[in-house]
């Protein structure tokens, strides 16, 4: 499901960006040392706003997704992958935010009955921005995961 290009492009992208935003910072350096030269206090004051303002902005806006999107992708890409198998119990709504990226939290229970005979579940995360889920709830699936977040899913049986 992810793939090493993917993982290229987002690499690019994030070099990309923070090429910019030295470029961005070595341009402000050289306004600053030109303003307290020549004594431009009308540029330099806004300019000691604006660009610390616009750079947190930018940073957090587009900088602090790109870098974790490349680090969840790195994950997928080059760890290992645990198999499992479960009954897909509840599938939420409102999609959650991790790591700054969006995912769709699940809810597979083992089917295992414990001491207490309660069914046995547990919290995964499918990213939102893949392909729709292909399982519905009840459905029995198997699905590889890196920690709680779902590398791969398929469906072995769907409900009745």
């Amino acid at each position: 499901m992810y793939s090493q290009d993917e993982l290229n492009e987002a690499e690019k992208q994030v070099g990309r960006f923070i090429t910019w935003y030295v470029v961005a910072a070595v341009v402000f350096v050289a306004l600053f040392a030109l303003c307290c030269i020549f004594r431009w206090p009308y540029v330099l004051y806004p300019l000691l706003v604006v660009f610390p303002a616009g750079s947190v902005f930018l940073w957090d806006l587009y900088g602090r997704r790109m870098i974790h999107w490349r680090d969840f992708l790195r994950d997928m890409v080059h760890t290992s992958a645990r198999e499992r198998q479960g009954i897909l119990g509840e599938i939420e709504a409102q999609p959650v935010d991790k790591r700054g990226l969006e995912y769709q939290r699940l809810h597979v229970l083992s089917g295992d009955k414990q001491e207490d005979d309660k069914v046995q579940g547990r919290i995964f995360y499918y990213e939102l921005s893949r392909p729709a889920l292909p399982a519905r709830v009840g459905d029995r699936i198997a699905f590889a995961t890196c920690d709680r977040f779902i590398k791969e899913i398929t469906v072995l049986e769907e409900k009745a």
